[in-house]
Parts: C-alpha cells; structure tokens; sequence
C-alpha cells in the first residue's frame, strides 16, 4: 500500500510542473504580445544611442540576470538555514524576473516570417518597425551578450585566481 502512494505522488508532481511550465510560457507569450511593442516604442527612441544603445544594454544585462539567478538559486539550503535560503531565494527571483523582462524585450524584437506579419507589426513599437528604424538591432545585441557574457567569465576567473593562493608551496624533503 506504501509504495503505490510513492509513484502517485511523483506523477501528481511532475504534472504540477508541467502545467507551471506551461503557465510562465504562456504568460511569457502574452507578455511579449502586451508589452514588447511598449517597451520598444517607449524606451528605445529616448535611450542613450537610441535603439542600439537600448539592444545592447539589454545584451550585456542578459548573460549577468541570469548569472545571478542561476547563483543565488545554488545558494538555497532550506535544511540548513531557513532564513537565509528565504533572502536566495527573494534574490533568486529578482535575479528571473530581470531575465525575463530582458528576454521579453528580445523577443519583442523578433520578426515574423512574411506570412505572419500584420498591421500590428509596422506599427510603431512592433517587430518590422524596430527593423525598420534599427535594422541591425540583432547584431548589435548579438555582440553585446557574447560582450557580456565575456565580461562575466572574466571576472569570474579573475576572482578565482585571486581567492586561490598563486604560488604553491615549496616541495618538503
């Protein structure tokens, strides 16, 4: 009698993560449609470099909110200290959402096959008018999140060399 309770209890589960998984993609996708053009029309003409300099800061930003997401989240320890995983975890979080608006405003960017493309997608915000006004805004976001990502590896090493000692200690006779 244990034991069937065991395997129910693990497909209950993995539907329940299933179905969230499902949820935040369709929100994303709901998201995207809501408030990509928004962001694009609202925030890329005014920002330093324009539209360009708005693709490249959310390419640097990208590779570091996850970063950040992904490092807080391996901190989280709730049999050790409750208290603590509850402050990785709020941090854990941020460190997504931040994800998530930046992967929203890339995707907001994506344009549609010809087929697909409506009057909402000329209009001013939308994915063929952020191609029209910037036309190489997926390069220059292209190379500032290798850029970014770049940055992030490096810094990364150089902390690990220098929290590692350099030298190694003489060899014992």
């Amino acid at each position: 009698m244990r034991g069937a309770r065991g395997p129910k209890r693990e497909t209950v589960l993995g539907c329940a993560v299933a179905l969230a998984v499902a949820a935040l993609l369709i929100g994303f996708a709901v998201a995207d449609r809501a408030w990509g053009p928004d962001i694009w029309r609202g925030t890329a003409p005014g920002w330093p470099g324009g539209g360009y300099g708005f693709a490249a800061t959310v390419g640097v930003l990208l590779p570091w909110a996850a970063a950040a997401a992904i490092t807080s989240f391996s901190q989280v320890n709730w049999r050790r200290n409750r208290a603590r995983s509850l402050g990785w975890s709020a941090s854990a979080l941020a460190g997504a959402a931040l994800s998530a608006l930046l992967l929203l405003v890339v995707f907001a960017a994506f344009r549609p096959k010809k087929r697909h493309r409506g009057y909402d997608c000329y209009r001013e915000g939308g994915a063929c008018w952020v191609h029209t006004q910037y036309p190489y805004v997926w390069a220059v976001g292209l190379a500032a999140t290798v850029a970014g990502t770049a940055l992030l590896i490096g810094g990364l090493v150089a902390y690990v060399r220098r929290r590692t000692p350099n030298d190694s200690p003489p060899p014992t006779t």
